[in-house]
């Protein structure tokens, strides 16, 4: 054979040998940070998932501890040894109810609002948080206010044996007067404000949540990992059910008809809106 062309072969054979080692190098670099890559893909999707679910849940035990509110004043204000004709500061007592005052954590679920999106979720998820708040301050106020109330009420029996409500409302003073009457008229108003205000909150973050896991990489990712680890994944972020029998606005004792008057006629500040 000729040494020319066994020299030609031969560096042939050498660049053909350097060509595969380079084409796997390369492939397997590939494969390593795309391997690498869908691995922080699918870490990042687990935890905007797990701090979703938290953020929903949270938003799920804020409303349940204002149908829990509702319901307790509702039945305050509507008592049996009401006669209907007592003043406003009268209609309402302290309460061993404690609202949480766990609130929402907005650090958690930044993912969803950079570059400005779900402007309008984040409006809702702060006008609930702050309806939250005004009512867990409230309700320290009102057991507040009405322990003083009632603590001038016994002082009034102690002087006068028979006495009446407006012995206790001498007793009790102007201001403390007052302050009843102003938080017995807000809690109604928020009584009936702050459903819709707790349920959008909740709607608008979980469709958030939805759009942003839902784009067309996502689900294709999702449905791959169905098929292959889990043939019946649950579906994520489940819906927020509607109030349970017992605490639905229709199942509660209306408001007096005195409160419903002051409540027309008051210039109450409203947090909440209702739609």
């Amino acid at each position: 054979m000729d040494p020319i062309f066994e020299l030609i072969s031969a560096h042939k054979r050498e660049l053909f040998e350097l060509a595969k080692i380079a084409t796997g190098s390369f492939l397997g670099f590939g494969l390593a940070l795309l391997s690498a890559r869908l691995l922080d893909y699918r870490k990042r999707r687990r935890e905007h998932l797990v701090a979703g679910s938290i953020a929903l849940f949270t938003l799920k035990n804020q409303y349940n501890d204002f149908l829990l509110f509702r319901r307790d004043f509702r039945e305050n204000v509507a008592r049996s040894e009401l006669t209907g004709h007592e003043p406003i500061w009268a209609l309402l007592q302290p309460t061993f109810l404690q609202i949480d005052g766990s609130t929402l954590d907005f650090n958690s679920i930044g993912f969803l609002f950079e570059q400005g999106r779900y402007a309008s979720t984040f409006d809702d998820l702060q006008s609930s948080q702050i309806s939250h708040r005004d009512l867990l301050g409230l309700q320290v106020k009102r057991n507040d206010a009405l322990v003083k109330l009632q603590d001038a009420a016994v002082n009034t029996q102690k002087k006068i044996s028979n006495s009446n409500l407006t012995d206790v409302e001498k007793e009790a003073g102007g201001a403390l007067i007052s302050l009843c009457n102003t938080l017995t008229i807000t809690l109604a108003n928020r009584s009936l404000m702050y459903e819709a205000t707790y349920r959008r909150a909740h709607d608008s973050l979980r469709l958030a949540l939805l759009e942003n896991r839902n784009t067309w990489y996502g689900s294709l990712f999702d449905a791959m990992r169905s098929r292959i680890i889990f043939k019946h994944a649950s579906p994520p972020f489940l819906k927020l059910n509607v109030a349970s029998p017992g605490f639905r606005e229709e199942d509660l004792p209306p408001i007096p008809k005195t409160l419903e008057v002051a409540l027309r006629t008051s210039k109450i500040p409203r947090w909440g809106t209702q739609q």
